[in-house]
């Protein structure tokens, strides 16, 4: 039996994993190791990041603190 793929897992757990307050977006990605959830907080909180999983559904979690995200924000401009 094959493994679930990720975008499957994503829209399984997004919605618990948003509803964290301080977690500000989830989305898949890809490195050297293979697959993972990635996991955007808003600031860096240790007990925030305490409460996220190590891995979803055998997928590694990494977490990344990015700040707020805005709809349109363009982090080139000046």
């Amino acid at each position: 039996m094959g493994r679930t793929p990720l975008t499957a897992v994503i829209a399984e757990h997004s919605a618990r994993l948003l509803d964290l307050p301080g977690v500000v977006g989830i989305g898949e990605g890809a490195d050297d190791s293979g697959p993972f959830v990635g996991v955007l907080l808003a600031s860096d909180d240790p007990a925030l990041a305490a409460r996220i999983p190590v891995t979803l559904d055998g997928y590694p979690v990494r977490v990344s603190v990015t700040g707020r995200l805005t709809a349109g924000q363009d982090r080139q401009a000046p």
